[in-house]
């Protein structure tokens, strides 16, 4: 049967009778609500996620270091956790957020979720506040952070791993010793102690969700049992991160080790294109953590109080933004200034993301709050075309200079 709504309140059939159902209204304020896909919305994820692809991949394959792009993937990383704020986004910037999870590691295989699929443990068994749930983010730690963990599980391994395959080593196998030394010398400490750096923000989200949520699990499972053990290591690692970044560049017996040959491979993960030559950068280095450590607090504790959750992450984007201006934390002045228009744009859309926290359900209002949804959208790209724009000043450089010396190693030499 056709039905027409010819106002918020009575529906009609084809025969023009009044339909007086009252689950049939509230299904129908749903539908008129919308939480479907948008053709525009599809477009703005396909568009979003073809030019993350274009950027990082060249700029992976030909900048040389790896450095410039962690730091765009962890600006990306935001832009992806703002999605777990307690507002009610309108379709076409929840699925346009919903594209930068690449950046969080959710492409990696999820060895806590395939263990629990295979034990049979249902996700919806500890349950987390809507917006995680969505999202796949339960209360299980294992499993909410699981591709960032398999991550730092594999790389911490195969350093166990290597390390006693150097022990085990005879002084007669030369080469292969010199080989196992030069990959350890990469591993102690930067890639050790750059996995949960890069992961930070969502491992601390997910050590918040499993001990807000430890009333609801029970600890009934053994499978529960072992992700909250597991949990409670690290926080404790992540709890340290940020204060043991700082003493490593600001302690007496590292300060003059800085910037030498040995200390760049031995902590590569913090040099990212700041300017470790000054005292208060190096401080900076390690608040950039401290920062998302107090972002996450503000995700998970704060949800049930969504203008105060907003508000207070808006607060601290504005006091990185003022320590950006001050400080001056990279080496040049055009990376200071994409840095502090990032940090900037990222305060606009909190103070905007404040109008959509009430829902009235009146459908007139949401093609207001579509609008809203399209703002942020372009100050979302705002951000990720600024990222970019630093990305090639800082690459394209060293690019033509490989491209100039292969043709020059390509034009024979002309015998005399």
């Amino acid at each position: 049967r056709q039905m027409c709504i010819r106002d918020r309140r009575r529906v009609h059939g084809d025969d023009g009778n009044e339909i007086v159902n009252t689950q049939l209204n509230a299904k129908l304020t749903d539908c008129l609500l919308g939480t479907s896909l948008s053709p525009e919305a599809a477009a703005t994820a396909k568009i979003a996620s073809t030019a993350l692809i274009g950027v990082a991949v060249p700029t992976l394959i030909m900048s040389g270091g790896l450095s410039l792009l962690l730091g765009f993937l962890k600006v990306l990383q935001v832009i992806y956790f703002l999605k777990f704020l307690n507002v009610r986004y309108p379709d076409n910037v929840s699925n346009f957020l919903s594209v930068f999870s690449t950046a969080n590691g959710d492409s990696i295989p999820n060895l806590g979720l395939y263990i629990s699929q295979v034990l049979r443990i249902s996700a919806k068994s500890v349950p987390t506040p809507k917006k995680f749930m969505d999202d796949s983010k339960d209360g299980i730690f294992i499993t909410s952070s699981g591709s960032l963990l398999t991550i730092n599980l594999a790389i911490h391994c195969s350093y166990i791993l290597i390390k006693l395959v150097s022990i085990a080593l005879n002084n007669d196998i030369l080469f292969l010793r010199k080989w196992v030394k030069k990959v350890l010398a990469n591993f102690e400490w930067s890639l050790l102690i750059g996995t949960i750096t890069e992961s930070y923000l969502d491992l601390c989200v997910g050590c918040l969700l499993q001990f807000s949520n430890m009333s609801n699990a029970a600890l009934h499972h053994p499978f529960h049992i072992i992700s909250a053990i597991i949990s409670g290591l690290y926080s404790v690692v992540l709890i340290f991160t940020p204060l043991t970044v700082i003493h490593l560049l600001t302690s007496k017996t590292s300060f003059d080790k800085v910037g030498t040959p040995d200390h760049v491979q031995a902590f590569g993960f913090l040099y990212e294109d700041q300017r470790i030559d000054d005292y208060n950068s190096r401080i900076f280095t390690g608040l950039v953590l401290f920062k998302k450590f107090v972002m996450s607090n503000f995700l998970v504790l704060l949800y049930k109080v969504p203008y105060l959750q907003v508000i207070s992450i808006a607060l601290l984007f504005s006091i990185s933004a003022i320590l950006t201006w001050k400080i001056s934390p990279n080496r040049t002045q055009v990376g200071n200034w994409i840095a502090f228009l990032t940090e900037a744009v990222l305060v606009i859309i909190l103070i905007i993301a404040c109008l959509l926290v009430e829902d009235s359900g009146d459908s007139r209002r949401e093609a207001t709050r579509i609008t809203i949804g399209w703002a942020i959208n372009g100050l979302v790209c705002c951000i990720v075309g600024l990222q970019a724009f630093y990305l090639l000043y800082k690459t394209l450089p060293g690019v033509y200079l490989k491209f100039k010396n292969l043709g020059k190693c390509l034009i024979p030499r002309k015998v005399i």
